[in-house]
């Protein structure tokens, strides 16, 4: 989509114009879970940042300075996956967040959070974390083309200021990236496995109703008869 392209572009950019070394690219993603990914030409599943990499690579960015994130559902998966999969390990500590003005203060807000809390608390379930891990980072960002038509973008807006008043809400009882961890993967609808009875039960529900409704179509009024 031209949204994406407006972002993958400014990181290409960005990359060719700066000195050796070069930076890391990392493509974050594996989609949404309001819908189904596409399938790609041999039936997989195709995931964001398979693609965005691809376009990369094929804007002349070598694969030796692409890393995917494949595994987020939203923007505060986004955050949490980068760290725990790439900066931690890798101890990249200065990150250049790009995306779309529609998108960005809520990507602003998250990110912001993320990574400055402590990896955790010494002592507590899953240790403090691999040694350096709360040296502090240092974030900027980059805002490009919002590249929406226009009754999409403020369709967009709207959801966006919805879900960043949500997330201002619900940052605060996060203290470590561990209490983070704990309530996206137990509690978060897009991680947590108890999403999947839930799923469960809403689609057997759905499939009752319909039978119902079924059954009802077929029956025949009774016949009145005539006084």
């Amino acid at each position: 989509p031209p949204h994406m392209r407006a972002r993958l572009d400014a990181a290409r950019r960005r990359w060719a114009a700066s000195a050796a070394p070069k930076p890391l690219i990392v493509c974050l993603s594996a989609g949404t879970p309001h819908k189904p990914n596409p399938r790609d030409a041999r039936g997989f599943d195709a995931k964001e940042a398979t693609a965005s990499a691809r376009y990369l690579l094929a804007g002349g960015v070598p694969a030796a300075h692409i890393l995917e994130e494949a595994l987020s559902l939203d923007t505060i998966g986004n955050a949490v996956y980068l760290r725990l999969l790439h900066t931690e390990v890798l101890g990249l500590r200065r990150l250049l967040v790009v995306n779309n003005g529609w998108h960005m203060p809520r990507t602003r807000a998250i990110f912001d959070k993320v990574f400055a809390l402590p990896f955790g608390e010494p002592g507590a379930r899953g240790g403090a974390g691999p040694v350096g891990c709360d040296e502090k980072y240092h974030l900027e960002y980059e805002t490009v083309e919002d590249a929406l038509p226009a009754d999409a973008l403020e369709a967009r807006l709207a959801r966006e200021a919805q879900s960043l008043a949500q997330w201002l809400q619900t940052a605060p009882r996060f203290r470590t990236l561990g209490e983070l961890h704990r309530w996206l993967h137990f509690e978060h609808g897009a991680y947590a496995a108890a999403r999947s009875g839930a799923l469960a039960a809403a689609t057997a529900a759905r499939s009752a109703s319909e039978r119902k409704r079924s059954a009802s179509s077929c029956m025949s009024p009774p016949s009145r008869e005539r006084l």
